[in-house]
């Protein structure tokens, strides 16, 4: 009997612990990320600085690729239903540009999938002279 409940309890803490672990499948493949990067680093004696510059980049890129995945997800789905998701999604940008605030819904629906996502490393250059840019986080200087 004890043989019995061991077991049970057993496997009671492993299904657990897999639930656990399978729960946020975009953090794990991110610490998977970031560890071939540390062993790719150590392996080819990186100098701490270009260490440091990679994993922020890394962590930092991790939002950008969250979007361009959601991105992805959307793709098979009708056009209509499509161009709402995405103008929600976008629906942050455009109450911070005025001249987006009272436009119509189609209007944003179709701005918003014309809208392409772009990521850089810290202080580089753009070259967007010709183009609108929402920047979402960190800042830009021209000059």
């Amino acid at each position: 009997a004890m043989l019995i409940s061991s077991c049970i309890w057993a496997y009671i803490i492993g299904s657990i612990c897999s639930i656990v672990s399978s729960l946020d499948a975009d953090q794990i493949a991110f610490d998977d990320q970031l560890d071939s990067f540390n062993r790719m680093a150590s392996y080819n004696n990186l100098p701490l600085e270009l260490r440091f510059r990679a994993r922020e980049y890394l962590r930092e890129s991790r939002h950008h690729s969250q979007f361009l995945k959601s991105m992805s997800i959307t793709e098979s789905l009708p056009p209509e239903l499509r161009g709402s998701i995405i103008e929600h999604m976008a629906l942050c940008h455009f109450d911070y540009i005025p001249l987006f605030r009272r436009t119509h819904s189609k209007f944003r629906q179709d701005i918003a999938q014309c809208l392409r996502p772009h990521f850089f490393e810290r202080q580089d250059k753009l070259d967007f002279l010709d183009s609108i840019c929402v920047i979402e986080r960190g800042m830009i200087f021209l000059g």
